[in-house]
């Protein structure tokens, strides 16, 4: 099981939180307009551990493993796939098309046997997947798609390189008489790329597990993604909801892209932003009332800060 040691290594520190959602509703925060306030998608309620990977053809695997459980059972701590737990693997082709396959998990030495489900939910042939810490190394055999068609296996897949960094959260007061607010704000932006192939878009709902330390906790904490360049003159917001986190952390969410880019523009990328929201008011009412930044404190003061911290593709689906 050397493969299922290297997870566990990664996974051990890990405490699984419950998802908190709540409407934190607009504010700005520090580098550019926030977005209106959103309803927030369906809590992610079961824990999971995700794979992703690429092929020379340009198409992306994201493989996705999720805790069996049975009504009211206990999470498994530092969850860690055993036999009899779920997949499902998406693919994504380099034209856009997703394709899935889903069904049941048997952990191997080196990864899993993976055995689909088909639509009549008979079982079809297992295929096997190799794994070498948070990357799918190999695929073998035939895929079964949740269609029943038959998917051929990847002759080479790319290993997706995922770094963690230190993101801080900074003093932030912004905004005029009609919207203000006080903010700690991942003003330093994190670029997506660096922690997935795949680029959001519009009409399809996207899972992510984040996981770090942080040295305070942090509450109301608004998840963004927004398409923007360098100097925000060239800014889309994409998607927004919201976690809690305290400690070292472990969390599943989803966002879903709820527009479309509007901006061509070369320089513009993807980034994650969170912002811990204090004190938000609008028109002269207070709609968030947790705190505020002492006045002695300058905008730009580093007030929290997550280090080990990483974002992780789990799953893309098509908006409902």
């Amino acid at each position: 099981m050397k493969n299922l040691k290297i997870l566990s290594a990664i996974l051990t520190t890990a405490l699984i939180l419950t998802l908190t959602f709540a409407s934190c509703g607009g504010g700005g925060g520090g580098s550019g307009p926030s977005p209106a306030p959103s309803t927030p998608p369906k809590t992610v309620n079961q824990q999971s551990v995700g794979f992703e990977s690429t092929d020379s053809d340009g198409n992306t695997y994201l493989l996705e493993i999720t805790q069996k459980v049975s009504g009211k059972a206990a999470y498994r701590a530092a969850y860690i796939p055993v036999d009899g737990d779920t997949y499902e693997l998406t693919i994504i082709t380099s034209t856009g098309t997703i394709k899935k396959s889903k069904g049941t998990v048997t952990t191997k030495e080196n990864g899993f046997e993976l055995t689909p489900l088909k639509s009549d939910g008979t079982k079809a042939t297992p295929f096997n997947v190799t794994i070498l810490g948070e990357n799918m190394t190999g695929i073998t055999g035939t895929i079964t798609l949740t269609d029943n068609t038959p998917q051929p296996a990847p002759s080479i897949l790319i290993q997706v390189e995922i770094r963690s960094k230190i993101v801080e959260f900074k003093a932030t007061r912004f905004g005029d008489v009609s919207d203000q607010g006080e903010s700690w704000t991942t003003d330093e932006d994190i670029l997506l790329s660096d922690f997935t192939s795949v680029e959001p878009e519009f009409g399809y709902v996207y899972k992510f597990r984040v996981s770090g330390t942080t040295d305070k906790q942090i509450k109301w904490c608004e998840t963004q993604i927004c398409y923007r360049d360098d100097s925000w003159k060239t800014y889309d917001w994409l998607g927004i909801t919201t976690i809690s986190i305290s400690g070292t952390f472990e969390q599943t969410f989803e966002i879903k892209i709820e527009g479309p880019r509007k901006s061509n523009d070369p320089n513009a990328d993807f980034y994650f932003r969170m912002e811990n929201a204090l004190y938000h008011e609008n028109n002269g009412k207070a709609y968030i009332n947790n705190a505020r930044i002492p006045a002695n404190i300058p905008n730009g003061t580093v007030m929290a800060k997550i280090t080990n911290f990483k974002i992780r593709l789990l799953n893309v689906t098509p908006a409902l």
